[in-house]
């Protein structure tokens, strides 16, 4: 009887780790931008958020969020707090681990410019079940050149 419990509880251990991996899916990417001389500018230490696409689409619904819509600073401002976070390392490379579902991948970055500075703001769409290759973040994808995978208002 003692040795069936023992197996029992050494059952029930096993199963539950296996199954508290089980839906989530690891999302790899890089952060850079091209400049006009065509140099590749990797991005570090930038933070890199993933908020679930229900809570953001609850946001953008929000009575008067749409007077923010012509502000891009307001709205980058105001976004809800990412659930899941990474940062990028030197070659501006991120990991995020997360459950099965629809996000929005927000990062928002800047650098010095011959004693100017350039904002960068991205939030792109994914999808954990969809996606099968690293997620670049880059000039293709900024907020504001309204890509395939951005997100629509």
């Amino acid at each position: 009887m003692y040795k069936t419990q023992i197996s029992r509880i050494f059952t029930l251990f096993a199963l539950s780790i296996m199954l508290s991996g089980c839906g989530e899916k690891e999302i790899t990417g890089q952060m850079f931008v091209v400049t006009q001389a065509r140099d590749n500018i990797k991005l570090a230490l930038v933070t890199v958020g993933a908020i679930p696409q229900e809570e953001f689409d609850q946001y953008l619904k929000a009575p008067g969020r749409n007077r923010g819509f012509g502000n891009e600073d307001f709205f980058i401002k105001n976004l809800p707090q990412p659930k899941f976070i990474s940062k990028t390392d030197a070659d501006g490379k991120f990991a995020l681990t997360l459950p099965s579902g629809k996000y929005v991948i927000t990062a928002n970055s800047s650098r010095g410019v011959f004693g100017s500075s350039e904002t960068y703001h991205w939030l792109v769409t994914v999808d954990t079940s969809n996606i099968n290759q690293p997620l670049m973040l880059s000039n293709d994808n900024f907020l504001e050149t309204k890509c395939n995978e951005c997100v629509k208002f």
